[in-house]
């Protein structure tokens, strides 16, 4: 009965320790979190956002992993979007962005 419960223990340790690693792979996407080295955008969304859409956004920078340059954009809805840093209607984002931050630092001063 001993040697059951041990075989028992065992079965359920395995299939948690798989669980986990099952888990944490689908952690793992192209649109996951930019600031981990293996998450990378891998091209860019062909349509343009609408800037209402949009609350924050990260830089990718091309290096062995992520092939391309990209801008993350998360949306409110909590989409990460992969654009062409390039693009004029990504540019114009980043720079409403860039605004807001800057008169929000005036204002605290």
């Amino acid at each position: 009965k001993m040697t059951q419960m041990m075989h028992f223990c065992m079965k359920l340790t395995m299939s948690m320790l798989m669980g986990l690693i099952l888990f944490n792979l689908m952690d793992i996407s192209p649109f996951a979190d930019a600031q981990s080295p293996v998450d990378c955008c891998l091209s860019y969304s062909k349509k343009p956002l609408p800037p209402r859409l949009i609350v924050g956004y990260v830089r990718q920078f091309g290096n062995e992993l992520c092939t391309i340059n990209a801008v993350i954009f998360y949306t409110r809805k909590g989409r990460r979007v992969c654009a062409n840093p390039e693009e004029v209607w990504v540019t114009r984002i980043i720079t409403g962005f860039l605004r807001k931050e800057l008169k929000q630092k005036q204002m605290v001063q």
